[in-house]
């Protein structure tokens, strides 16, 4: 096979507003074969590859070795980005979240990362997501493309099978490593490739082309779902990106489920269960808290209306002195910037954070519980909200970008007229907002 990119595909990398085109090389026959296929092209624009190292097998430092020498004959910049995985949980989702991490990290605005999904790999998802019981309308597989960060992702290989990847490969006599993980019983999706797949083939032989054209369909009608909603989604969404209840009570379970389906494929949501999302609309038709999660997705009440989260790192413990720009933190950043008469004046402060019975005097002594209440600060996010002290004593609270909370700041602390303030918030990374 002399050419893997199909024509629509090559015109999605040449794009006037894609600066970049970063391809992500595990070092496996696939993804060696697209950033070959992407850098034969010669679109008169860079190309980079970032090979993910996790860790998790001895001979990962092969794989990233293998990615450098691959990427020094083509004659492509190669970046090596180490990741820690933490062994808790699902070793393949925890990866993949690690990993995807680290592309948003490396990723700018203009960017386009290329993976090399094919076509084989589309329908084991579509099998996965079929057998662990998304609430979807029809087959649900991964999508071709969406944002990632301030970037696009692009899966320009998702029409083509794994025997003309290995085919290409081959004929331009590329070099690669057969990861052995792939061979393991234990994921889910190997279980299916191995097992499940040979099963099915040996009796419908051509269930993975019919599989990938329902799924054509499929995409289709949700697409006609989302279209369906998407005004009344709009009248019922609120300033800050929740539905607001009292639009969705009365409705009946079928169109309620199709509502909250049309609302978690906007924000472009992993889709949960068909079991929690019928939890979520029992809860909302008989008005109960609405409090439900999975590994990456939650939804949650707050006052009147649900959001659609992101599941958070443990929130930091750990205080540190604050200084003017940026600092990271777990699950977001917080910003420092000086204005005008405004904020809290000028001064040296530390960052801490909550551990019960903390007060701050607004016009008397209040506990933050109730000044939490009062400014309407979400329950699960309180103990995220970063302290500010001068020496001992809590001078202000800063302030919840995305959720319309200003700055608390205690009485005397506050800069006058005239006079340079602090301007202190946090921003977390905590919502499904569209195209994920």
């Amino acid at each position: 096979m002399d050419n893997l990119l199909s024509e629509a595909m090559v015109r999605k990398l040449k794009d006037p507003d894609v600066a970049r085109l970063v391809v992500a090389l595990s070092g496996g026959v696939d993804s060696v074969s697209l950033v070959h296929a992407v850098s034969a092209l010669n679109l008169g624009k860079p190309v980079v590859a970032i090979h993910i190292d996790h860790h998790l097998q001895d001979i990962s430092g092969e794989f990233a070795s293998l990615a450098i020498r691959v990427c020094e004959r083509l004659r492509v910049e190669c970046c090596v980005r180490e990741v820690t995985v933490k062994e808790k949980g699902s070793l393949e989702t925890i990866a993949r979240e690690a990993r995807y991490e680290a592309f948003e990290s490396f990723l700018r605005a203009g960017d386009l990362l290329l993976l090399a999904h094919h076509a084989d790999d589309q329908v084991e998802t579509v099998l996965f997501r079929l057998f662990r019981g998304s609430r979807v309308a029809g087959l649900e597989g991964m999508p071709i493309e969406r944002g990632i960060g301030s970037a696009r992702l692009l899966r320009p290989l998702l029409g083509v099978t794994k025997d003309q990847i290995l085919a290409y490969a081959r004929h331009h006599d590329l070099n690669w490593i057969d990861d052995p993980m792939n061979t393991e019983m234990l994921p889910d999706r190997n279980y299916i490739r191995h097992q499940v797949m040979p099963v099915i083939e040996a009796r419908w032989p051509e269930v993975r082309s019919k599989l990938l054209k329902s799924l054509e369909g499929d995409i289709r009608s949700r697409e006609s779902l989302q279209g369906k909603y998407r005004q009344l989604l709009a009248e019922t969404c609120n300033d800050t990106g929740g539905l607001v209840l009292d639009g969705l009570v009365g409705m009946d379970d079928r169109m309620l489920a199709d509502v909250l389906t049309a609302w978690i494929l906007e924000a472009g949501a992993p889709m949960p269960s068909g079991r929690l999302l019928t939890e979520v609309s029992i809860s909302v038709s008989r008005r109960h808290l609405v409090d439900v999660a999975t590994g990456q997705l939650e939804i949650r009440q707050h006052d009147d209306s649900i959001y659609l989260l992101k599941p958070l790192p443990p929130p930091d413990v750990a205080g540190f002195s604050l200084a003017g720009g940026e600092v990271t933190v777990h699950g977001g950043r917080i910003t420092n910037n000086t204005v005008k008469g405004a904020g809290l004046r000028e001064g040296r402060y530390a960052v801490r954070y909550r551990e019960g019975g903390e007060s701050l005097r607004i016009r008397h002594d209040r506990s933050l519980k109730n000044l939490f209440q009062e400014n309407g600060i979400p329950s699960w996010l309180r103990s995220r909200l970063p302290l500010i002290f001068s020496g001992d004593e809590l001078v202000a609270v800063a302030g919840l970008a995305g959720w319309c909370t200003p700055m608390l700041i205690s009485d005397g602390w506050a800069a006058a007229e005239g006079e340079s303030g602090l301007e202190i918030r946090l921003h977390l990374d905590d919502r499904w907002s569209g195209s994920e």
